[in-house]
């Protein structure tokens, strides 16, 4: 089966399925790996207007909200194991091709095939992909959605039009500011992030007298570490400002190296190319 190698090509079935909602397990990769491939094209856009959702993710997610933990073991979050969770199914790997080689190749060794030579094998192992990922974000979604309706009873909580506003700005379980967050983490491990150990020991103790100010101001409160009732007392404290949090100057703190502005709550997404910068990955190098 003869496939377009025609960088061109891709970027116009980008454009022509612009803003369709898309799926992926490994968002981060997947976006890098068509940003490489179809450089003209900005894809991160997709991530700018909420299109672009991250299976894998979203299992992390759910499982922190009903679990408590974040199956970030090995071989805990992976599409064969979410598969079997949520779809009751065996999506296992160890397919081979026509000179016996595994179909899961690295992304160095899928570059180096011509895209005009590629096997059925390889087509119907990323066919199946595909179908697994879709149907695993519609369970998934139903799933989050269940628990969101299940959330009135939890800590924190505080009304139906305050958790609704929350997905809206956040996304579900925060997936879509935690789906930023995912991208700029592999692009600062890929390129690396400058820090001021100098100053380490200095800010350190500034953060230890400010939480020492403020203990007496939480126990005039009532709180008291360890006691019951000490978490809802904290978050009423919390909720308040009190004086010595309100006080604590961040930004005259913030190391030189950092360029970023100061931000009092999580950033919204980001509608322009130049907010854009502050958060996407470059694409892999060659």
């Amino acid at each position: 089966m003869a496939i377009s190698s025609r960088p061109e090509d891709l970027a116009g079935f980008l454009v022509a399925n612009d803003g369709v909602r898309v799926a992926f397990h490994d968002a981060a990769f997947a976006l890098a790996v068509l940003q490489d491939a179809a450089p003209a094209r900005d894809v991160y856009q997709a991530v700018d207007g909420n299109l672009v959702w991250e299976t894998l993710l979203l299992h992390r997610l759910l499982v922190l909200a009903t679990e408590g933990h974040t199956a970030s073991g090995v071989g805990e979050s992976t599409l064969e194991r979410c598969a079997e969770i949520y779809l009751n199914m065996s999506h296992s790997g160890g397919a081979v091709d026509c000179r016996d080689s595994p179909i899961d190749l690295t992304a160095s060794e899928r570059r180096s095939f011509r895209f005009s030579e590629v096997e059925p094998a390889y087509l119907a192992h990323l066919a199946r992909d595909a179908n697994v990922t879709y149907r695993l974000y519609r369970r998934l979604r139903k799933r989050i959605k269940e628990c969101l309706g299940e959330a009135s009873g939890a800590w924190g909580y505080v009304s139906a039009g305050w958790l609704r506003e929350q997905v809206r700005r956040w996304g579900p379980l925060t997936h879509h500011i935690q789906l930023r967050a995912s991208i700029a983490l592999k692009a600062v491990t890929a390129a690396g992030l400058p820090i001021d150990l100098r100053r380490h020991a200095a800010l350190v103790k500034e953060l230890e007298a400010a939480a020492s100010a403020s203990l007496p101001v939480l126990r005039r409160g009532g709180y008291t570490s360890g006691r019951k009732g000490a978490a809802e007392v904290l978050q009423s404290a919390l909720a308040g400002s009190t004086g010595s949090i309100r006080n604590w100057n961040f930004a005259a703190r913030r190391p030189a190296c950092t360029r970023r502005p100061r931000r009092t709550s999580p950033p919204s997404p980001p509608s322009s190319r130049s907010s854009r910068r502050t958060w996407r990955t470059p694409p892999p190098r060659r």
